[in-house]
């Protein structure tokens, strides 16, 4: 009251029990809300930890996954080079054999002597008189012998020539399928290592965001429990 006089000793102000009552529970619903605050804040941290470990996880399957893929389709491809180069090698190899049969010179000699036999046998058979029975029916027999031991080789060696020209085809056209091979291995690469590069990327940045994430709410959850939630 103004105007009153204070001796020493004399209480400056009086708490009621109302005030202090007051007080208690404005500090009680502070502590709550504190409380409250750091459960949302710890259910946050949990819920958004996971989703980033889970971003985190996909992202790091999906490098292993690029990384078999992109050996997958190179191996592929090499292996189908590789297995074309080796028919090519086989067919190479074939046509070297027919070509030393056709150049063989025992081969060259029986095939000279056989087509000789054959002429004269014909030519023997040509000039003998049709109306002497026994001479023409034996030098027809001794044509025939010889026209078909000539044909079987001539054919034999017929047969070499036409398998290398074949074998020829063959390797332009493995050739060709070789050509085509690598041009995919490269497509296949490039397309391979640019799909690895982007999930080594997302792997990367998903593994930066969940380290950035976990600081950040953990830093939350520490905040709230340093400001009273504990």
């Amino acid at each position: 009251m103004q105007g009153q006089r204070m001796q020493e000793g004399d209480p400056l102000f009086k708490i009621s029990r109302d005030s202090i009552d007051a007080v208690r529970r404005k500090l009680q619903k502070a502590k709550s809300e504190a409380q409250l605050e750091l459960a949302e804040a710890r259910s946050d941290y949990n819920t958004q930890a996971r989703s980033a470990k889970s971003t985190y996880s996909e992202s790091k399957a999906e490098t292993d996954t690029a990384a078999r893929t992109l050996n997958t389709a190179v191996n592929r491809l090499q292996q189908e080079i590789e297995l074309l180069y080796g028919d090519i090698q086989v067919l190479e190899a074939e046509i070297n054999d027919y070509n030393e049969k056709l150049t063989d010179e025992d081969t060259l000699e029986d095939y000279s002597d056989l087509k000789y036999a054959y002429e004269k046998a014909q030519e023997k058979l040509e000039e003998t008189d049709a109306a002497s029975v026994a001479a023409y029916t034996a030098n027809y027999s001794s044509f025939q012998n010889a026209k078909t031991a000539f044909e079987e080789l001539d054919d034999r060696l017929q047969g070499y020539r036409d398998s290398i020209e074949d074998n020829q085809e063959q390797i332009l056209d493995k050739l060709e399928q070789i050509n085509q091979s690598q041009a995919d291995l490269s497509r296949e690469q490039l397309s391979a290592q640019q799909f690895y590069d982007s999930a080594v990327l997302n792997g990367s940045l998903a593994g930066d965001i969940y380290g950035y994430t976990v600081d950040a709410l953990q830093d939350t959850v520490e905040e709230y429990t340093e400001s009273g939630g504990k």
